[in-house]
């Protein structure tokens, strides 16, 4: 299993792999195995794939599935929003100085 084509997975139907595995009764140390190169059964993947819209392929990292695949620019805005989302006001600032900071550092380098 490539869990971070499962991720994108659920990312394209707009859930995050958590929620779907908990629709399926299954539990997060799953994704352990998963990570480690492990695979669900047979029946697990197909339902898996059937449920996400996706090839079996796609969820053993075989090949790729340009419907479900956001990019990875877009996979990365939204995990960055989440985590924006968790800091406080204080600490939203100090990121934004520091984005800032790194911008200028760029342009400087040019």
């Amino acid at each position: 299993m490539n869990y971070n084509n499962l991720k994108k997975a659920c990312f394209a139907k707009g859930i995050l792999l958590s929620q779907y595995l908990e629709s399926k009764g299954l539990s997060t140390s799953n994704t352990g195995k998963w990570k480690n190169g492990g695979n669900p059964s047979i029946p697990l993947l197909i339902e898996m794939a059937n449920d996400l819209d996706v090839d079996v392929n796609f969820l053993l990292g075989i090949e790729k599935d340009a419907s479900a695949e956001a990019s990875d620019e877009e996979y990365n805005i939204e995990r960055f929003r989440a985590l924006i989302q968790q800091l406080t006001h204080e600490g939203r600032d100090s990121l934004l100085e520091y984005a800032q900071f790194l911008r200028d550092k760029e342009a400087s380098q040019k």
